[in-house]
């Protein structure tokens, strides 16, 4: 039997056990504790910043227009259905015309220009026709006082120099053009096999193999971070474009411009030149191709080397010149003059926009589509006026600067064409409200809006919108440059008010700019869903 002293013993020691025992344990769990707490605060470290640049940084940048997002890429697609649903040309007659817009058979003036293009004329993803190129000249030329002619363009989008010839023949009888003028794009030469299918292959997402990148953590991704989700897999989509460039898959854009400047491709290129220049010899027309240079042609694997501000117009002549100076050379052997304007236009980039504006995603229409801005369009159609006053003033004819012109402001385009605006009057038009974010625009108001063209820039006094249903409603304008002669595209918000009617008394100042296009968003309470409203020109 133990001793007493060896039961006092015996107790300390399983008391010392058990002291040590909870010590572990506590010491156990504070560390778990202080590794979970550490493990929450760096996940919130990592989170936190990602969603202030999911939900904020990204955003911001989409409503200014310097970056593409899945959301601009949704609202490119959008308008690409609401031209096609606009533009009444078909592969049968590819004259530009609409129900704001028709075009007569018939000449309105002495002498018709016809512009032929492909989406350069078209207008794949322009909110505003007027800010097309050819439209553009028509302003050109009227503003020097060439009131005696008419200007109508014509092209269907991926429309090749072959496809734009055939599409010639079949439209000149009818339209009977005094002259032809030909937009050339660097993707022109794009010829078709007997087969029917590209000489020279473009890569497309279809054509890729398959990405093998997990779904189920590409959808967590996407649900987490939307916006930043989109911009990491177009990192990852440009990244395997370069692994798969080649005849297999098809050429990146860039790429795929100089090949067709090669082998069999050219050589049917050089018929198809051949073929034009003879058939401008049988029509008897002056006519001639100048270049437009954009802005980001280059395509998915050179945009974003043609990003950065300071070298971007550098950048953007030496893309161009290897595409123009094979093209110019085969132009003018066949007797059809070839004017390349991307000096001009690199020059007047230079000095009519600041460091700030000189990127590519600003000189294209949106940040997901890099058909050229007003920017752009206003310049080819300053150089080829040049050209025209230059070489063919015979044409133009004398100046009519005397001739009275209306001060009426006109609207002769509007998106979506679901708002089907409709003239009252003289200074009345009512059009349809969309209810539904789908079926009107966005970006960059982010909230949905109709957006109402003048067919020349408007000097208003007042405008006054008003509905029964009208519960509230909001109202910007875009302005023309008064110096550069163009609209920059950037909103002005002029007011915003609840109630069915607003009106807005716009300031006298002889130094503000005419507009170009006024957005509306409204809030409708009721079925009715249709708008009228007034603009007061000033007098």
């Amino acid at each position: 039997m133990p001793s007493a002293t060896e039961n006092k013993s015996t107790e300390q020691t399983q008391s010392s056990k058990n002291n040590r025992s909870k010590l572990l344990n506590f010491v156990s769990a504070k560390s778990t504790g202080e590794a979970m707490l550490y493990l929450l605060f760096s996940v919130l470290c990592i989170a936190i910043p990602l969603t202030v640049v999911d939900r904020f940084v990204i955003p911001a940048l989409e409503d200014s227009g310097a970056l593409e997002s899945g959301r601009w890429q949704e609202q490119d697609g959008w308008l690409l259905e609401q031209g096609r649903r606009k533009n009444e040309a078909t592969f049968d007659c590819s004259v530009w015309r609409s129900a704001g817009f028709p075009v007569s058979q018939t000449k309105l003036k002495p002498k018709r220009i016809l512009v032929m293009g492909d989406s350069f004329a078209w207008g794949t993803g322009y909110p505003n026709m007027n800010t097309l190129w050819w439209r553009r000249l028509q302003n050109v030329l009227d503003e020097r006082g060439y009131k005696d002619v008419e200007v109508i363009g014509a092209g269907m989008p991926a429309q090749s120099t072959a496809s734009q010839l055939e599409e010639a023949r079949k439209i000149v009888g009818t339209y009977k053009p005094d002259m032809i003028i030909w937009g050339y794009v660097t993707n022109d030469p794009d010829e078709i096999s007997a087969t029917g299918k590209k000489i020279v292959p473009l890569m497309r997402d279809w054509k890729q193999p398959k990405d093998d990148f997990p779904l189920p953590v590409k959808r967590s991704i996407e649900a987490v971070f939307p916006n930043l989700a989109w911009h990491l897999f177009d990192i990852r989509r440009s990244a395997r474009l370069k692994t798969v460039d080649g005849a297999k898959y098809g050429y990146d854009y860039g790429t795929w411009e100089l090949k067709l400047l090669e082998g069999e491709n050219f050589r049917q290129y050089q018929n198809t030149v051949k073929n034009v220049a003879e058939f401008i010899k049988e029509l008897n027309v002056p006519s001639f191709a100048v270049t437009l240079p954009a802005g980001f042609q280059a395509g998915d694997t050179q945009r974003g080397s043609l990003r950065s501000g300071a070298t971007l117009l550098t950048k953007m002549h030496d893309y161009h010149v290897p595409r123009y100076e094979k093209v110019k050379k085969l132009f003018d052997s066949n007797g059809l003059p070839y004017y390349d304007t991307l000096d001009e236009i690199t020059n007047r980039l230079q000095q009519n926009l600041s460091p700030q504006e000189l990127n590519s995603l600003q000189l294209g229409i949106n940040p997901s589509n890099g058909h050229p801005a007003a920017s752009l369009c206003h310049l080819y159609a300053v150089c080829t006026a040049d050209i025209l006053e230059k070489n063919y003033s015979g044409f133009l004819g004398s100046k009519t600067q005397g001739k009275p012109t209306s001060a009426l402001p006109k609207f002769n385009d509007w998106t979506p064409h679901s708002a089907h605006l409709n003239r009252l009057s003289e200074s009345r038009y009512i059009f349809y409200m969309p209810q539904n974010e789908k079926d009107a625009l966005y970006l960059p108001l982010r909230k949905p809006y109709v957006q109402l063209n003048f067919e020349k820039p408007a000097d208003l006094a007042s405008l006054t919108l008003s509905g029964g249903n009208l519960k509230k409603a909001e109202i910007y304008v875009v302005d023309e440059d008064p110096v550069l002669g163009y609209d920059r595209t950037v909103p002005r918000k002029l007011a915003e008010r609840k109630g069915n009617q607003l009106t807005v008394n716009l300031p006298a100042d002889k130094s503000s700019s005419k507009i170009s296009s006024i957005l509306i968003s409204a809030e409708i309470k009721g079925e009715d869903n249709r708008v009228l409203l007034d603009v007061v020109p000033r007098q």
